[in-house]
């Protein structure tokens, strides 16, 4: 199995801002070729901003220190040149919004063959040809017709396709989902996830699927990845991970998801406090403030991501849950 994206205590820092904190702070994980990363937290646990790091765009005055790897590019020290060319040709990218990712005053065609005509990858025709091909994939009908209209013509779930045949025209080996599939309706949803799995088999492309939603992310992935204030808490086998959380963030995480089945009059949980600001620094877990099973080590220093099981690893005191959390 070959590795395509590799970090090794990634962190990122904005000591300007003054922040007390790295908004990103010693990501380390592998991501096996034609896998799927998902990477899952509440707002604010840095999903985003890793995978804009993923395509070598970091915040202004940033200090990024640690290892991130894409294929053969070092992205924390790659020169713009070389960024702007694993843009066009390695890694593609779909937004939450695709109608505020595509103008509204240009066609779909130009919108889909702009980019690589103008890298000189393909000639208009041929952009074109494979466009429409893309487009028919997607499983949208009359292609044709599709290039023609404009954005406000179609639905957000169409949008959404023409996003993802956008952000594979250029024969990626990478395809960055950050909450691509929020703004849409279950079934809408549902659909997406689905194209995207025949896709990650039928191409042999590596998705990076950004999600708030433990649920989604476990019918797309192999691998997730539990974010909390810049850290990852936990990290492993999909199946594994929701069957049997190791870390106390993960397990709270899955007990607020509404689900359609159990009791409908049982108060959803939630989870307590927020997420720590980064005006704010722990001297040990970042999740103390909020866990209901924390303890003085817990407080006393830092916590380190260590394997727990096979493939499997947790930032937490505890080897196990306690049986209550399980």
């Amino acid at each position: 199995m070959t590795t395509i994206i590799q970090a090794r205590s990634f962190t990122i820092d904005l000591p300007e801002a003054g922040h007390a904190r790295p908004v990103i702070n010693g990501i380390t994980l592998d991501v096996v070729a034609g896998s799927c990363l998902g990477i899952v937290g509440e707002s604010g646990s840095g999903k985003s901003l890793f995978s804009r790091a993923l395509l070598g765009s970091f915040p202004e005055d940033a200090e990024v220190s640690g290892t991130l790897r894409l294929g053969a590019v070092e992205l924390t020290s790659a020169a713009p040149e070389t960024v702007r060319a694993l843009r066009q040709n390695d890694v593609g990218m779909i937004y939450q919004d695709p109608r505020a990712s595509i103008n509204p005053v240009h066609r779909i065609e130009d919108f889909l063959i702009e980019g690589v005509v103008q890298a000189g990858m393909l000639s208009r025709s041929e952009a074109r040809e494979r466009a429409i091909a893309l487009l028919r994939r997607m499983r949208l009908q009359e292609p044709e017709a599709v290039m023609r209209r404009y954005p406000d013509e179609l639905s957000g779930g169409m949008l959404q396709r023409v996003m993802i045949a956008g952000a594979l025209i250029a024969e990626p080996s990478v395809l960055l989902c950050d909450e691509a599939t929020t703004a849409l309706d279950v079934t809408t949803q549902a659909e997406i996830v689905a194209l995207l799995n025949e896709l990650r088999v039928e191409l042999g492309v590596t998705l990076i699927f950004v999600t708030h939603d433990l649920e989604l992310a476990g019918e797309l992935c192999d691998t997730l990845c539990v974010l909390y204030a810049g850290e990852v808490m936990e990290l492993g086998p999909t199946a594994e991970v929701l069957s049997s959380p190791r870390h106390p963030y993960t397990a709270a995480l899955l007990e607020s998801t509404p689900r359609l089945t159990g009791d409908a009059t049982r108060a959803l949980p939630s989870i307590p406090g927020v997420v720590l600001p980064l005006s704010s620094a722990a001297p040990g877990c970042v999740f103390a403030d909020r866990c209901r099973f924390v303890t003085e080590q817990c407080t006393s220093g830092r916590i380190d991501l260590v394997t727990v099981a096979p493939g499997r690893r947790s930032r937490c005191v505890f080897d196990h849950l306690p049986e209550e959390q399980r």
